[in-house]
């Protein structure tokens, strides 16, 4: 989440866009993300169709693991699709996601870490040249608030 320049899959994503209640600036937006499937109902729900989608992608990440030379690869891609899983608990349906009121959150600094808290959000914001901010827009809040619990939760090594 540290190094932007990589552009890879985090439980959160930092952006900046217009702002939809005051379109003459820009705002600093906060949403949540980090799932390689699609959408959250890929990991939730128990569809045939979704099952095997599901052992698919356990077995594409476990050959890439493997090309890589990871030599607990099997091991490795399901504890990448129980963490995925557990991110996918936390998203909002994507029908709530597009009601406009539920997702303008404005947010001072001082309220982002109070809602997150211990979620390192200087070295994140200060990596993407964004620790002047003083005010963002957390789509998500409940979900921001749950991923940033999970980030801290979940050891690196896993």
């Amino acid at each position: 989440m540290g190094r932007p320049d990589l552009d890879l899959k985090s439980p959160l994503i930092v952006a900046i866009t217009t702002d939809q209640k005051n379109p003459d600036r820009y705002i600093v937006v906060i949403t949540q993300s980090g799932l390689s499937l699609p959408d959250r109902d890929y990991y939730l729900k128990d569809d045939p169709v979704f099952k095997n989608l599901r052992t698919k992608y356990v077995a594409h990440v476990e050959r890439m693991l493997t090309l890589a030379g990871e030599k607990n690869a099997a091991a490795e891609a399901a504890s990448i699709l129980d963490i995925e899983t557990q991110i996918a608990k936390a998203h909002w349906p994507a029908a709530k996601r597009r009601e406009r009121d539920l997702t303008y959150n404005l947010r001072t600094r001082v309220e982002l870490e109070k809602l997150t808290p211990g979620f390192p959000w200087q070295p994140l914001l200060a990596a993407q040249s964004l620790d002047g901010q003083t005010e963002f827009v957390v789509r998500e809040l409940d979900a921001v608030q749950a991923l940033a619990k999970l980030f801290k939760q979940i050891p690196v090594d896993r």
